[in-house]
């Protein structure tokens, strides 16, 4: 048997990444794993109501730590027993059965959980302010996005009542929630205005699509039956991506589209002709920048996929496939800008550079009076008021923070330590962030 021969036969993970890489990656899970372990296990946050209605959870947190009680281990124990005696049971029923099995469930556990909410309202700030603008442009008041329709501080009965501020000041703030607004309008112009339910069922399909593409991922990754088995326990009882589709944001679409891309360029990878390989690399590439679009957040997942396809070329030498993913990234980064261009020819407005990237990490650094360790605060906005939407002096405002922020956790470490584990462990307890 030749060497290529035997090549096909490794998982993909190892044709194209050295080992010793693939060592380093498995590690940092492990390790990014242990650290979020310990803190479900010796914390539990619980985050404060107004009162004991349905709905009234504010962003207020206690946080307990000790040890795990006897019954909690011994719970512990006997679920861990469970998973694996699942794990084994699916691993021994033909794989196409488990996957149609697992995209079954997770789709009906989510339309069941949807349909128990029946949500007909949403108060979340981002999203009401989304769902504003959005409503605006599909009824044709593009009057209503310009900067004198309710400016700040306006007396005005219609503008007090919005609770909201004007689409114009917020896209004034967030350019780049041009994307996710298109979104809204996309689904709200099909399935009628404000339609959060069926908002939340295109979501929990790009949830099911995205288990189906972890799948594969794990094929490619070497996954045998047992490995599958394994996968199809643990996504069954993750309580956080099957409630994923309650929150009305393009999080879920924007990272299914993202994930999806990443697949594209690792099938590329696996592709012996330079055409069909270039085609696949360059459409994940522009797949991930509609994801981009979705949820900025998510250029992380472009980036390691530039990192890994740096180590991948220089394994197989193949050093076009470099050229090809850094031009395709680019032109990908460059889809992510273009709602902004949109959304500003369509209204006619210029809403700026917006709040500096330096603004985000100083929020996340700060340590808000009503909020827990890192969460949002006012910080950035209050900025970008006081300096008149001045990116440069945001910048600066920013970075004194950031700077002040971390030479005080050096010269305190035992403060800096509580800060971050507070901050890690408010957000795991999370299941949204």
């Amino acid at each position: 048997m030749n060497k290529s021969a035997v090549a096909q036969k490794q998982p993909f993970i190892k044709q194209v990444l050295p080992r010793w890489l693939v060592t380093v990656a498995l590690g940092m899970q492990i390790a990014i794993v242990t650290i979020l372990l310990m803190l479900s296990v010796f914390f539990t946050v619980t985050f404060k109501r107004n009162s004991p209605q349905l709905g009234s959870i504010t962003e207020q947190v206690d946080y307990h730590f000790g040890m795990p009680s006897v019954a909690f281990g011994l719970g512990t124990i006997i679920l861990l027993g469970m998973m694996i005696l699942l794990a084994i049971g699916f691993s021994k029923l033909p794989q196409q059965w488990v996957l149609a099995i697992l995209l079954i469930y997770v789709a009906a556990m989510q339309i069941i959980w949807l349909m128990s909410l029946n949500l007909v309202t949403y108060t979340y700030p981002d999203s009401r302010s989304l769902m504003d603008a959005a409503d605006i442009l599909l009824n044709g008041n593009i009057n209503q996005f310009g900067a004198d329709f309710c400016p700040k501080g306006s007396i005005r009965l219609e503008c007090g009542a919005r609770g909201i501020p004007s689409a114009y000041t917020y896209f004034s703030y967030y350019p780049f929630q041009s994307g996710p607004m298109l979104w809204y309008l996309l689904v709200f112009a099909v399935f009628g205005l404000d339609n959060i339910l069926a908002f939340q069922i295109v979501s929990a399909v790009a949830v099911t699509a995205l288990v189906a593409v972890l799948w594969r991922f794990g094929s490619l990754i070497g996954l045998n039956e047992k490995g599958h088995g394994a996968f199809t326990v643990i996504v069954a009882t993750s309580v956080p991506l099957l409630m994923f589709a309650t929150f009305v944001y393009p999080n879920a679409v924007g990272f299914f589209f993202t994930v999806c891309g990443t697949w594209m360029i690792a099938e590329g990878f696996r592709l012996q002709k330079v055409w069909a390989s270039s085609l696949a690399i360059v459409g994940g590439f522009l797949i991930c920048g509609i994801g981009i679009v979705f949820k900025s957040t998510y250029q992380i997942l472009v980036l390691a996929a530039l990192v890994a396809v740096i180590f991948a070329v220089w394994h197989n030498r193949r050093v076009w496939q470099l050229v090809v993913s850094f031009l395709s990234a680019v032109a990908a980064f460059f889809v992510s800008k273009l709602p902004v261009y949109v959304v500003q020819t369509w209204t006619g407005q210029k809403f700026g550079k917006g709040m500096p990237m330096s603004s985000w990490i100083a929020i996340g650094l700060g340590q808000p009076d009503n909020m827990p360790a890192g969460w949002w605060s006012r910080f950035a906005i209050d900025a970008f008021e006081r300096t008149g939407n001045d990116y440069a002096l945001q910048s600066q405002i920013s970075n004194d923070f950031v700077r002040n922020r971390l030479a005080f956790f050096a010269g305190n470490p035992s403060d800096g330590l509580n800060f971050f584990t507070n901050k890690l462990a408010s957000e795991w307890a999370e299941p949204l962030l």
